[in-house]
């Protein structure tokens, strides 16, 4: 408050959360997204919409409240619905690494999931632009540290805005600012928290229904255009220095 004329935070969510430690509101601007539409953005075609195996891809961090358990629950209950059919590419690396390879083994899971590792920023877009679903099933997380207590969760997700970007429809748990940036039933569909049996029935939902998929890339990609990319980013940066 006293060292600062003007504070972004990325999401309403990190609006409230700030104002509630004793931030003064007035020094608050909320600057949501923050893609570069050039490099995510979708293939155009239409094999991408009839070809039969799922491809579901998440590009995250692999720290725990990214949710990966529910995620991995979700896809198994696709692939037991979808007689396999189903590949989950997970881009990223942490360490819930070691956690996550014992989950995939104990779903039987192993023959479906893909586990890129980390790659550079560069090369994230190419994991996405040939898949059909984003999913990302982020938790709130009670954490401890330096003696205080706080949730972690995801405050906007900035993987959601390259999936929008990317044209793919985002499967997302109703935490933090993840609401803000995927638009439930236009987007993608925005399911409750550790609600894996719901996101797995969203996932069967479009992939039973190409043409709703479809519809929900378009629009992503329409959003991402509009209110995501970094050219709209930069323009409300330079509004606050006018």
């Amino acid at each position: 408050n006293q060292y600062v004329d003007k504070m972004i935070v990325n999401s309403q969510y990190s609006l409230k959360r700030t104002i509630s430690m004793g931030v003064n509101p007035e020094k608050l601007i909320v600057i949501s997204g923050g893609v570069d539409c050039n490099n995510f953005k979708p293939i155009f075609s239409s094999k991408k919409f009839i070809n039969k195996k799922l491809e579901i891809v998440t590009a995250a961090r692999l720290v725990k409240f990214k949710g990966f358990e529910y995620s991995l629950k979700a896809v198994k209950e696709v692939v037991c619905n979808l007689n396999n059919q189903v590949v989950y590419t997970i881009v990223g690396d942490g360490p819930e690494r070691a956690n996550i390879e014992r989950i995939i083994k104990k779903l039987g899971l192993i023959n479906n999931v893909r586990l890129i590792g980390a790659v550079s920023f560069d090369n994230v877009s190419t994991h996405l632009k040939n898949k059909h679903i984003f999913l990302h099933l982020p938790i709130n997380l009670r954490t401890n540290e330096r003696g205080s207590e706080y949730i972690h969760t995801e405050t906007m997700g900035r993987c959601l805005c390259e999936a929008a970007a990317s044209g793919l429809p985002a499967i997302a748990s109703n935490v933090g600012g993840v609401s803000e940036i995927v638009q439930d039933k236009i987007t993608g569909f925005v399911v409750n928290e550790l609600d894996y049996l719901d996101a797995a029935n969203k996932i069967l939902f479009l992939a039973k229904n190409r043409k709703a998929m479809a519809k929900m890339s378009d629009n992503a990609r329409k959003f991402a255009e509009t209110d995501l990319d970094f050219r709209k980013i930069f323009s409300s940066y330079e509004e606050i220095f006018r």
